[in-house]
């Protein structure tokens, strides 16, 4: 029961996490309107204000927090016998999932570096894995979510 709630909590922390994280560029933009909020746009000791890579540190720490959160939460649920009554495919996308987010996590760490030349196409597969993360951990949470379960089967 433990390993159910503990799988279940960070699974919609997590969820939570995907989410903001993935709207955080766009929120915290290049134009840093009123929606960066004002410690974000505290000019620095110079009179500027922080560029776009310095005004991104709450993306960065988030998704170190997916980093980690998404290995507990596999490490729980497979730790139990809960692994054993969820959907194989369902599984099966957690798997991709996590192994693509952590991909995603090597990546976002070289795009800290405004220098890097493959920055472009280094952008390009980390928007990509975005898209393929949001795919794989809905249809994970469709299949293994105990409550929706309930309704697939209903419905199938």
């Amino acid at each position: 029961m433990l390993t159910l709630l503990l799988s279940g909590l960070s699974g919609w922390l997590l969820l939570v996490l995907l989410g903001a994280t993935t709207a955080m560029p766009r929120v915290l933009g290049r134009a840093g309107g009123a929606a960066t909020g004002p410690a974000l746009m505290t000019p620095r000791p110079n009179g500027r204000r922080a560029g776009y890579l310095e005004r991104l540190w709450p993306h960065y720490w988030a998704g170190a927090a997916i980093g980690g959160l998404v290995v507990v939460h596999a490490w729980v649920a497979m730790s139990g016998t809960l692994a054993r009554r969820v959907d194989a495919t369902g599984l099966d996308l957690a798997t991709a999932a996590l192994v693509a987010i952590l991909v995603q996590l090597s990546i976002g760490l070289r795009l800290r570096h405004p220098a890097r030349p493959d920055r472009r196409s280094l952008r390009r597969v980390h928007r990509g894995l975005v898209v393929l993360n949001l795919v794989l951990v809905a249809g994970h949470v469709l299949l293994d979510t105990p409550g929706l379960a309930v309704l697939r089967v209903a419905a199938g």
